[in-house]
């Protein structure tokens, strides 16, 4: 766990010590606009996405700059083969670094790359990264276990890249094991996670390692933009939640019955005002005929064209 203990001014490093090192962010030089690439494994789009109604990462990309000016993702087109399992019938870390770092390499231009997944990670974990070669990992495998009701794919996605860039870009191990429902909570208890999710945020303390890494305010503002889309909920995503999750389920099958409820009493008051209203305009027309007789209408006259002849006669 990430002690909060200050260090000394007399020390290079400022904020909280890493709990791998020790010792807190050194400050580096944020690039005046990291480009991150993100690219995904073989296969992963027919796996995972082709139930989320045509989930592209080009479009999601274009979602997280549309969020924020201050890092620009761009989408590999093609992607990649991982080879082989290992003799556990997983893929390690490492075979995702050399691949993701043979590509990274032959696309040019670009500072950070990370890769998404619809395997398991090792550890059990929802993202890892190698912060020195600049490359991060993240994986769906069973992400829909973990969004919170008015969550969604591109939602859960967010959050996990935001968290790995400012990680690859600090060159540091922000992430901590104490529960802060932070965007940097290492989530031990992996339901963790969609309480991070639901109200998503960067913690005091955190912001505070951020600008000892060297970074400003446009960054953490443009951060939390994106964190601000995390915990927006989607109206047609709590529906869908609705029906998944029995107690959501719930609660939106009451919701809907109380605004059908509405809905039909304001719907009957109207109709009885109408009629009321109706009723009195031939009473009217009945009074007056009565005094000075009927007049004459054609047979084949509506009926409110009726009723103004006979009160324009009367």
């Amino acid at each position: 766990m990430m002690s909060s203990q200050a260090q000394n001014a007399a020390q290079t490093s400022e904020g909280r010590p890493s709990p791998d090192t020790g010792v807190g962010p050194t400050r580096i030089t944020v690039p005046p606009k990291p480009r991150v690439a993100l690219c995904s494994t073989q296969g992963l789009e027919t796996a995972a996405f082709s139930s989320r109604r045509g989930f592209s990462l080009t479009r999601f990309a274009e979602l997280l700059n549309s969020l924020q000016t201050c890092f620009e993702y761009t989408a590999f087109d093609q992607q990649w083969v991982l080879g082989p399992y290992d003799k556990l019938h997983i893929y390690t870390d490492e075979h995702y670094y050399e691949r993701l770092g043979i590509i990274k390499g032959e696309q040019r231009g670009y500072d950070y790359a990370i890769a998404i997944t619809s395997d398991d990670l090792e550890r059990s974990v929802f993202n890892t990264h190698d912060e020195t070669r600049g490359l991060g990992i993240i994986t769906l495998s069973h992400y829909w276990d973990y969004i919170p009701p008015g969550g969604s794919l591109q939602r859960y996605l967010a959050f996990l890249v935001l968290c790995e860039t400012l990680c690859l870009i600090g060159h540091y191990q922000f992430e901590h094991s104490r529960p802060a429902y932070c965007l940097f909570d290492m989530c031990r208890n992996k339901r963790d996670l969609t309480l991070c999710l639901t109200r998503p945020k960067i913690e005091a303390a955190c912001e505070q390692d951020l600008r000892a890494a060297g970074f400003a305010d446009e960054h953490i503002d443009a951060a939390n933009s994106i964190l601000t889309y995390v915990g927006t909920p989607s109206l047609r995503q709590i529906a869908t939640s609705g029906i998944r999750e029995p107690g959501a389920g719930f609660m939106l099958g009451v919701a809907m019955t109380l605004g059908a409820a509405i809905l039909i009493t304001v719907a009957v008051t109207i109709a009885e005002i109408a009629f009321a209203v109706s009723a009195a305009l031939w009473l009217v027309a009945l009074y007056f005929i009565a005094l000075r007789g009927r007049p004459k209408v054609p047979k084949r006259t509506g009926r409110l064209k009726r009723l103004r002849i006979l009160l324009s006669r009367s």
